[in-house]
């Protein structure tokens, strides 16, 4: 990995995973890059590397494979474990000054797993890294749109 983070945070999940979630100083992700991030804690975490493009245009490099979703089936694919940790997730926000009609998402995060059987995931979400779980995207509107996994 080429950009090391400044410091990192341990955080476990249900089946006592201990995970290290990176952060990064300003010049090496600044604020609203939420898929440098994405791509970079991928690769930090679960030594998943993406390619470097838009959180919008990520779904259409070669190496992805998208796999549309929703908040529902989700949490079932989630639940019934047939999503891969690393895998980044499309996210649409209503209130990003991104949107378009034309983009699927305007955010992108990554799946880290499930804690108290609710889906998981860590995002730059403007100027803050956060760790966030399906229930906090249902409540602040936030729906899923594909699920991306890069293909060797």
């Amino acid at each position: 990995m080429n950009i090391a983070p400044v410091r990192t945070e341990k955080v476990s999940l249900d089946d006592k995973v201990i995970l290290e979630i990176p952060f990064f100083n300003k010049e090496q992700v600044p604020d609203l890059f939420c898929a440098r991030y994405a791509r970079l804690s991928a690769e930090y975490i679960f030594g998943v590397k993406f390619p470097v493009t838009h959180a919008w245009k990520m779904r259409n490099h070669p190496q992805i494979t998208a796999l549309p979703t929703d908040n529902v089936s989700f949490k079932i694919l989630s639940n019934e474990n047939q999503i891969e940790r690393g895998s980044i997730v499309g996210v649409y926000v209503p209130k990003s000054q991104r949107r378009k009609f034309w983009r699927h998402y305007t955010h992108l995060s990554v799946y880290l797993g499930e804690k108290d059987k609710i889906p998981v995931f860590l995002e730059q979400f403007g100027d803050k890294i956060r760790i966030s779980n399906l229930t906090s995207y249902d409540s602040e509107g936030l729906k899923l749109k594909e699920i991306l996994t890069i293909s060797l």
